[in-house]
C-alpha cells in the first residue's frame, strides 16, 4: 500500500530519517530570504526604529504601552522589532 501524496516517506527530504538531505536543501529558504531582501524602509519606519533605539539605549527595554506613548504604533513596532534587535545586539556586542 502507497502513503497518500504528499505524505513523508524516508527518502523525502521532510522525513525525520532524511535529515541529511534537509541540511543540503537550502531551496525551501530561498523564497523567504527574497522577500526579507526585496522590503523597502519608509521614512516613517526609520524615523521608528531611530527612536525605538534611542529609547532602549535611555531607559532600557520598553513595553508596547511604553512605545504606544513614544508615538510609535503597535503596527510599527511589529514591523522594526527585529532591525531593531539586531541593531541593539550589534551595538551591545561592539
Amino acid at each position: 500500500m502507497t502513503p497518500p501524496e504528499g505524505t513523508p516517506t524516508p527518502t523525502s527530504p521532510t522525513h525525520p530519517a532524511a535529515s541529511d538531505n534537509r541540511v543540503e536543501d537550502r531551496s525551501i529558504l530561498q523564497p523567504r530570504m527574497d522577500i526579507m531582501q526585496k522590503t523597502t524602509v519608509t521614512p516613517e519606519d526609520k524615523r521608528d526604529r531611530e527612536k525605538m533605539f534611542q529609547l532602549y539605549q535611555e531607559r532600557g527595554p520598553q513595553t508596547e504601552k511604553d512605545l504606544v506613548s513614544a508615538g510609535i504604533s503597535p503596527e510599527s513596532q511589529q514591523r522594526n522589532v527585529a532591525a531593531v534587535a539586531e541593531r541593539i545586539r550589534l551595538s551591545e556586542a561592539a
